[in-house]
């Protein structure tokens, strides 16, 4: 994979934010209020009306209000309409763009959550350590989770947190004591939620074990509220509650019963009471933080809303606010005291360091919360402005009516299909890689390991305003499948909808008061893109798929006057608006934002704005795919661009090369032998060729390093040799501690193909 597509791009965020001085707020009374703009005429002022048409170049659908969903809208006479919020947000969204906008507040400020497993800078760092045993000298990796029991204090409100030690349970364990309290159908190996296995479990969920405990009192300076272990015999003098986390894969035995490496999940938790009671305030944003990331929209969810609780929480959340406690994973501070992220399960989703909001603040830095941009002033906005939420109100100077079809329209057939929606937290997509340069990829250092900025980094930037690629023509995916090729139901995810045709036209009006000419002037650029003949609007549903290629025309009906009664020269508006803009941003129509922003209303094929595919039956994941590559989404008017060999930090983080899914799980990247270091990350691409070429080969008996990536469907381990581009698999029984990104040297069988190197464990 060499570049990664999409039906979207960005229009990059400037740092530059143009506020007309005309439609600032006025101080007072240690207050703002809005400009007299509706009562108090300009005096180059303009009222009246454009006629607007609306001409479809593919099929085109927006959703009425009737039941059935897939109804285009309507009007009660039954006309077919595009309505006036549509077409006002879409040409609000081109004027934003386009005159270097404010964006904090057109953005829900939300903080993601990740789970990564594959890349430790962003997730595993924070969730585990390696600290190195006195008495072997080895270097393994230590959890940073603790445990403890959240409840609300009835009496303040606030969220109390009970500190508690924990240890895992093997399944075998949990399945002896289910059936022993007639739990016949707990099963806790298939692929199931937390929720189900609670549902299955009967009788009480508390039990009398033995623990091993293996983690000190503090890992690398940093003290641990809770102990943890392993619970090693079934019965002894430590009385524990039983907790349950969701199972992802099926976990699978061997047939002797024993646990198989490098296989799935294969435990639950016991939550024991510590020695010394501990109890700790949570913070109302990590509260925050916990509740967003376990909601349908902090799971970006496509019609989810940050207010439903997914699964577990939903389970958990009704217990909570009657003042039960909810077993909870949590991360603390340096010193044990605080609480500082926290989740249902012990890998629970982390909350990212920064929020879209905070990230676009610091990239439009100094704009006031009551100043106003070009598109506040001419469309109108509601703004708090500070805590004490105290509000801005200013009423829109532009007005779109319906757009109403003309009569001979008539519906296509159902179209049924699946409707991707993109994710925030993709960052190869979302975040600025390289400052300055838009749409680079992510950098790499000497080495060639992946530098991918992200929302845990202090520097990390929006990529800008995002915008629905016109298409050439409609095209549906070809839907996934599931494992061995089956066919996945779409009942429960697919839209249905009922287009009109390419070439349906609409008519409709844009009423203008008090407007002055430049405004009406950014109004008529963003209409047809300053006179760009081949760029198009999209209007609707299914735009990723080609629906709502649109045209828009505005001429001018006879009311449109001046404030003296006069006609108005639309030309004059055009180029008022082009020379003010000029003005605010030196070489406005030559910069980066008003390139893309055109070259993103240009039609492309489809094939060249598609959706990464995901399809797990195919053994196909392009957004994992454009991450090993360190790929990032390419700026529409000049195409991929090329990595810089030399990693910029960001914020003073550490940042580690990002790791594919062959490499270490987090925490899990020192060797044995006093080593340490993980495994060296493959070259850059444009390295590949020229490393095989230099593979030195090897004869039969020689020494390689290696670091250990998967184990393979027979069971044998695959590796990546050291310091160079290849890899191959080890014949013979590995060691007991065998596991992925630890390093041995073996032997070598077969070495002159690097791509598949036959090798096999020194001691056998």
């Amino acid at each position: 994979m060499n570049q990664i597509t999409a039906p979207y791009g960005f229009v990059p965020l400037a740092e530059k934010v143009v506020l007309p001085d005309w439609v600032q707020p006025r101080e007072s009374q240690g207050g703002f209020t809005a400009p007299p703009l509706h009562d108090v005429p300009f005096e180059d002022g303009v009222c009246g009306t454009l006629e607007l048409e609306v001409v479809a170049e593919t099929p085109v659908f927006t959703r009425g209000t009737k039941g059935d969903g897939e109804s285009f809208f309507s009007l009660p006479d039954g006309r077919w309409a595009l309505p006036g919020t549509l077409l006002k947000g879409a040409i609000r969204s081109v004027i934003e763009a386009a005159t270097f906008g404010r964006m904090d507040d057109r953005i829900n400020d939300h903080r993601y959550a990740v789970r990564d497993l594959h890349n430790r800078d962003l997730y595993g760092r924070f969730m585990s350590d390696i600290v190195q045993d006195p008495r072997t000298r080895k270097r393994e990796p230590m959890p940073l989770v603790n445990a403890g029991w959240l409840r609300r204090d009835p009496a303040s409100d606030v969220c109390l947190l009970e500190v508690c030690d924990f240890a895992k349970i093997e399944y075998g364990m949990l399945e002896r004591v289910a059936h022993e309290r007639g739990a016949r159908s707990f099963r806790p190996g298939e692929k199931q939620s937390s929720v189900a296995k609670y549902e299955t479990w009967k009788g009480s969920r508390e039990v009398d074990v033995t623990v091993h405990w293996q983690r000190p009192n503090a890992v690398n300076d940093r003290r641990m509220p809770s102990r943890y272990g392993k619970v090693s015999v079934l019965g002894g003098d430590v009385r524990g509650t039983l907790v349950f986390t969701g199972q992802p894969s099926r976990y699978k035995p061997d047939p002797m019963g024993r646990r198989r490496r490098g296989t799935a999940k294969h435990h639950d938790f016991v939550f024991i009471p510590t020695s010394v009671s501990q109890t700790m305030r949570v913070e109302a944003r990590v509260f925050d933080d916990f509740e967003f990331g376990h909601s349908d929209r902090g799971q970006q969810n496509r019609l989810g809303d940050s207010k439903n609780p997914n699964e577990e929480w939903k389970h958990w959340k009704d217990r909570f606010e009657a003042g039960e406690p909810v077993p909870v994973f949590f991360l603390a501070s340096q010193d044990g005291t605080a609480v500082t992220a926290m989740g249902l399960a012990m890998m629970f989703r982390l909350a990212y360091r920064r929020s879209i909001g905070e990230a676009v603040r610091a990239a439009q830095p100094g704009v006031a919360a009551y100043e106003l941009d070009f598109a506040d002033g001419l469309f109108g906005t509601v703004r708090k402005l500070d805590e004490a939420s105290r509000m801005l109100a200013l009423k829109g100077r532009v007005d779109f009516s319906h757009a109403v079809a003309s009569s001979a329209a008539e519906p296509l057939d159902i179209v049924r299909t699946v409707l991707g929606a993109p994710k925030a937290s993709y960052y190869p997509n979302y975040v600025e890689q390289v400052p300055d340069t838009p749409g680079a990829n992510a950098p790499r250092d000497e080495s060639g390991g992946i530098r991918y900025t992200t929302w845990q980094d202090d520097g990390a930037r929006p990529r800008g305003w995002k915008r629905y690629r016109p298409l050439t023509n409609t095209e549906l995916p070809e839907p996934p499948s599931g494992s061995g090729g089956r066919e996945l139901s779409q009942d429960r995810v697919s839209s249905s909808f009922r287009p009109l045709p390419a070439g349906t036209r609409f008519a409709g009006r844009i009423h203008v008061h008090n407007v002055r000419p430049i405004e009406l002037g950014a109004l008529l650029w963003a209409l047809d893109f300053g006179g760009d003949t081949q760029a198009r609007h999209t209007l609707g549903m299914a735009r990723p798929l080609g629906f709502g290629r649109c045209r828009l025309v505005a001429k001018p009906a006879a009311d449109l006057r001046d404030v003296h009664g006069a006609p108005v020269d639309l030309d004059a508006c055009r180029t008022a608006f082009v020379e003010y803009m000029g003005t605010e941003v030196p070489g406005w129509a030559d910069t980066a934002q008003i390139r893309e922003l055109l070259a993103l209303a240009r039609p492309v094929p489809p094939e060249t704005a598609r959706y990464q595919r995901l399809d797990p039956g195919r053994g196909v994941n392009e957004f994992v795919d454009a991450k090993k590559e360190g790929l990032a989404l390419p700026l529409a008017h000049v195409g991929p661009r090329a990595a810089p060999t030399v990693a910029r930090s960001s914020g003073g983080q550490r940042r580690a090369p990002f790791r594919d899914r062959g490499g270490p799980s987090p925490g899990r990247q020192s060797g044995p032998r006093g080593r340490g270091a993980p495994g060296q990350p493959a070259p850059p691409p444009q390295m590949l060729s020229a490393a095989r070429r230099a593979w030195p080969g090897k004869k039969r008996g020689d020494t390689l390093e290696v670091t250990l990536t998967e184990l393979n469907k027979k069971g044998k381990w695959r590796a990546q040799v050291v310091g160079h581009d290849a890899k191959g698999t080890i014949e013979g029984t590995p060691p007991a501690d065998a596991e992925p990104g630890k390093q041995y040297d073996v032997e070598v069988i077969q070495g002159s193909d690097p791509r598949n190197l036959n090798l096999k464990w020194k001691d056998g």
